[in-house]
């Protein structure tokens, strides 16, 4: 007689488990994973960031976030949506479908903040296509674009390039399943399966299915090109030299590289290394901030320990700064000098006019202005380029340096400094900002050297009344 119990279910396996993981992290589910996700960093040279929502429920509360250091504005837009749909915060962002992920952030602004995260809205919204690192801040608000705003973001949207290696491949159903499971998700019939992306350190796969060690593929698309870096390892017992290959995307990090490098050859710590090439009879420790490209086709690499660099017989040097990760670590770079003076006495002892931009509230925003200093008096002029004299009617305000009473340049922006005279009665400010960060500082110093000067001089007449 068959038994009349209820069959027991079925154990859940490994793999539906893993289905079901995946399925239902907010990384599978996250609109902005596949070309914002890689940006995130977790390097000690990270650009560490706030970031505020202010039409979130929560507009006061900081979003920190570390990034790679080269981005651009829209990439630190998308990265924040991204870390924002990954806390979970409310609202939840409106997104459209897969086809439009691209245009996401064009929806969106990055903003200067105050010091309590509120908009600083004497500064307009930041240019999406000019690097993050050319603003000398590191919190930000993320708020949406008016209809202007958009067409413009969406405008410049289409000229962004993205690098292969930062765009992480679509979310896939393809696992290892042992022979007899035939689980699958359905294809279509004529549609064909993208190739498989692996990170590094991952092996790579022949066609019959086994495996090939040491073959090494970067996170990239196929537009990245593989680039052969053979590395000196440093010498076993009993084995007087051990050289390693490894292939990775040219616009790979070197950080990237030597993690990998650690990994493959067992070693706990990066950090404890470093990556040195030959040039010109020197040896330059590659800085992990550079992508492969910055190499040029110098591709012999060694692996030494950063405590044993300074010991090292030879010459050694450091690669030469800059800010575009792919440049050449080997051409010299030709640094503006920063403006000296030899004394007090440089600074005041002649005449000078300087050509800046009056900053006012919006939506007046800037007027270019010229500051004249000329003796004991400072001036400021309408300018040439703005000889219609709007606003002060085109008057030229004077001030005799003992009505200053501050001066420096902004700690956020450097290219801005502001002014605190006495004027009918009151303390009044202004804001300007010069055409570089050089022609701020030489304004400050103009300005703070008259007010020594003029300090020096009212004490040595303070003491001579007081000796007569």
């Amino acid at each position: 007689m068959p038994s009349s119990s209820t069959p027991a279910a079925p154990k859940r396996s490994a793999l539906t488990a893993l289905l079901t993981a995946k399925e239902d992290s907010p990384s599978a589910s996250n609109p902005f994973s596949r070309l914002y996700a890689a940006l995130v960093s977790r390097g000690s040279d990270a650009l560490k960031l706030t970031i505020y929502f202010p039409q979130s429920r929560a507009p006061s509360k900081k979003l920190k976030i570390a990034v790679k250091k080269d981005l651009t504005v829209e990439e630190v837009i998308g990265a924040g949506l991204w870390a924002y749909w990954e806390e979970g915060r409310e609202p939840k962002l409106e997104v459209g479908d897969g086809e439009q992920e691209h245009d996401e952030t064009t929806k969106w602004n990055l903003r200067i903040v105050e010091d309590d995260g509120e908009v600083d809205e004497d500064f307009p919204a930041l240019d999406r296509t000019r690097a993050i690192s050319k603003f000398s801040f590191d919190e930000f608000a993320i708020v949406p674009a008016t209809g202007s705003q958009l067409k413009d973001n969406q405008s410049k949207q289409a000229t962004i390039q993205r690098r292969p290696s930062r765009v992480l491949a679509a979310p896939k159903r393809s696992f290892a399943i042992p022979a007899g499971n035939t689980l699958a998700p359905p294809i279509a019939a004529g549609a064909q399966l993208a190739p498989p992306v692996a990170s590094p350190g991952a092996t790579a796969a022949t066609p019959g299915g086994s495996f090939r060690p040491g073959t090494t593929m970067g996170v990239s698309s196929a537009l990245a090109i593989p680039v052969l870096l053979r590395v000196r390892l440093p010498p076993a017992p009993g084995v007087d030299e051990i050289n390693t290959t490894v292939s990775v995307p040219n616009d790979m990090y070197m950080s990237d590289v030597l993690d990998h490098i650690c990994k493959k050859r067992g070693l706990e710590n990066p950090k404890e290394w470093a990556l040195m090439v030959r040039h010109n009879d020197a040896d330059i420790v590659v800085p992990l901030d550079r992508t492969v490209d910055s190499l040029g086709d110098r591709h012999d690499l060694t692996l030494v320990r950063r405590s044993q660099v300074a010991s090292l017989r030879g010459n050694v040097k450091q690669a030469l700064q800059n800010t575009n990760p792919s440049a050449s670590i080997f051409k010299r770079l030709s640094e503006p000098p920063q403006p000296k003076y030899q004394s007090a006495a440089d600074l005041t002892s002649t005449y000078q006019r300087f050509n800046v931009q009056r900053k006012l509230p919006m939506p007046l925003g800037r007027h270019p202005r010229t500051i004249a200093i000329d003796g004991d008096y400072i001036h400021f002029m309408p300018s040439a380029a703005d000889n219609r004299g709007r606003f002060e009617g085109g008057r030229t305000s004077s001030f005799h340096i003992s009505m200053v009473h501050d001066c420096k340049v902004s700690r956020r922006a450097p290219t801005t400094f502001k002014m605190l005279v006495q004027k009918n009665g009151h303390e009044k400010r202004y804001d300007f900002e010069a055409e570089s960060s050089r022609q701020a500082i030489e304004i400050v110093q103009h300005v703070k050297a008259l007010q020594t000067s003029f300090k020096a001089e009212e004490a040595a007449r303070a003491g001579m009344r007081l000796q007569m």
